[in-house]
């Protein structure tokens, strides 16, 4: 555990913990068998604690399910590095309750979804135009 001083306003030193989060940034496939091949090889160092989200009972009514839907997940527990990202930064820092953060956090997931299927119904359009004439 390496230890991190900070200063404040008031000059008084603070000690605090520093973490190491690792993300699997893959297919869900992919990360699966990731993190498979790594415990079986012993990967992770003596001291790393894995986490798994379970986003239906952990996040309530913050969770929206299959918010990343360019690709369909094998369930709705199943979330996007951004989106887990997102998650455990706000229990990091502490913030369980801020939406703000998330929300922030989560704008351009968003974003680039609903450009995505803006696309996507672009695409269709065109094909169906084609297809009549």
């Amino acid at each position: 555990e390496t230890i991190s001083k900070s200063q404040h306003s008031d000059d008084a030193e603070i000690y605090t913990p520093k973490i190491n989060i690792i993300f699997i940034d893959a297919t869900w496939k992919y990360a699966k068998e990731m993190v498979s091949k790594t415990i079986q090889n012993g990967g992770w160092p003596s001291h790393s604690i894995n986490v798994k989200l379970e986003p239906t009972k952990d996040f309530g009514e913050n969770f929206k399910a299959r918010r990343f839907d360019i690709r369909t997940p094998p369930s709705v527990d199943h979330l996007s590095t951004a989106e887990c990202i997102a998650h455990v930064l706000r229990e990091v820092e502490g913030r369980s309750a801020d939406n703000e953060l998330f929300d922030t956090l989560m704008r351009p997931l968003d974003l680039m979804v609903q450009q995505w299927h803006s696309f996507q119904d672009s695409k269709k359009k065109l094909k169906r135009s084609a297809d009549e004439c």
